[in-house]
């Protein structure tokens, strides 16, 4: 077991303070709240060292400079994901339409557009991205690419109108 140290303790993140202040300004920090929700649930504290890591890791994954869509050319649909574009690709109806086309099933359009900080779409050039297998990653022509948006705005889109 640990040797006992003096100072104040917090019994919920483990760790010693020097003085009160400290201790108080620790109960206000994420750090405290996120071993406190831990706490609850019956788990044991983290460091801080690896809350830190963790908070660092989340960040860059949430910040995405770039969002993809996937856009089906046989149907004119649109996908958000590539998991929905392949349940869409994979269905019954889907290939039955291929299959009455008599060509062979298209590759997708992947469309990416750059984000701002606020999360919407910047009217500039997008950032080339690796196309996962099977895929291949082209820039939308601008008049393909304001057909897409408005259709997308007749179908209830969230997308602002440039």
């Amino acid at each position: 077991m640990a040797t006992k140290q003096d100072g104040f303790y917090c019994s919920t993140s483990g760790t010693y303070f020097s003085d009160k202040e400290s201790l108080a300004e620790h109960y206000k920090s994420d750090f405290h709240r996120y071993n406190l929700k831990r706490k609850v649930a019956g788990l044991p504290p983290v460091t801080k060292e690896w809350f830190e890591a963790r908070k660092a890791q989340l960040t860059t994954a949430t910040t995405s400079p770039h969002q993809k869509m996937w856009f089906d050319p046989l149907t004119k649909k649109k996908f958000q994901t590539q998991n929905t574009y392949q349940a869409h690709v994979n269905s019954k109806k889907y290939q039955e339409l291929v299959k009455q086309s008599g060509q062979p099933a298209p590759a997708p359009i992947i469309m990416v557009k750059q984000l701002q900080e606020d999360g919407h779409a910047a009217n500039g050039a997008a950032p080339k991205a690796a196309a996962p297998a099977g895929f291949t990653v082209k820039a939308p022509h601008p008049k393909a690419a304001a057909a897409a948006a408005a259709a997308g705005d007749d179908a209830g889109s969230d997308q602002e109108p440039s």
